[in-house]
């Protein structure tokens, strides 16, 4: 963009000063003010997205609670079969029903610190732990198709549950 300058002059000291056209200086604010105007929208705009990205991933989070509990459910159906008709020692049944409910314990404290704003990686870690152990417990009891894809699933919402939770933490910082 050009700028119209008035003829130059000299400030005295040999220095050539170069004076504005007198409709300059009030193109020069009106620019001034609206990229005040561009970068205040830039701010609240970021931000609604932002907290739009943070509700996304919370109803995500949701998701894969619901889901773990609800695969948590169909898996203790299908251990309770599986141990009923392999007639399983009672040792081994009451292993497998311990970290089950250890899993879903684990699950509803999560569940109970999101609803509070309170859940933290901490929460996540014993979920995956507690998943952790669920699954070698269930590899140990020679599960059949049925459960093996049961606990395929859970483990699947339990990394999904975890990338989330990662992804939540990014965000807000």
């Amino acid at each position: 963009m050009a700028r119209k300058m008035l003829p130059t002059r000299s400030d005295g000291n040999g220095v050539l000063v170069h004076r504005p056209a007198p409709g300059m200086a009030i193109m020069t604010k009106q620019i001034s003010w609206l990229w005040s105007v561009a970068f205040a929208s830039l701010l609240i705009f970021g931000g609604v997205s932002i907290a739009n990205a943070q509700q996304a991933n919370q109803r995500q989070v949701r998701d894969a609670v619901r889901s773990i509990n609800s695969k948590l459910d169909h898996l203790e159906a299908g251990l309770r079969y599986q141990m009923q008709s392999n007639s399983a020692s009672n040792g081994q049944v009451s292993q497998l029903q311990d970290d089950v409910r250890e899993l879903r314990d684990r699950v509803l404290e999560f569940e109970d610190n999101m609803n509070a704003h309170r859940e933290n990686r901490d929460d996540v870690k014993r979920i995956v732990d507690s998943a952790a152990r669920l699954n070698e417990t269930v590899a140990d009891a020679a599960p059949n198709r049925n459960v093996e894809s049961d606990m395929r699933a859970i483990r699947d919402q339990v990394d999904r549950l975890r990338s989330e939770e990662h992804t939540s933490e990014l965000q807000s910082h």
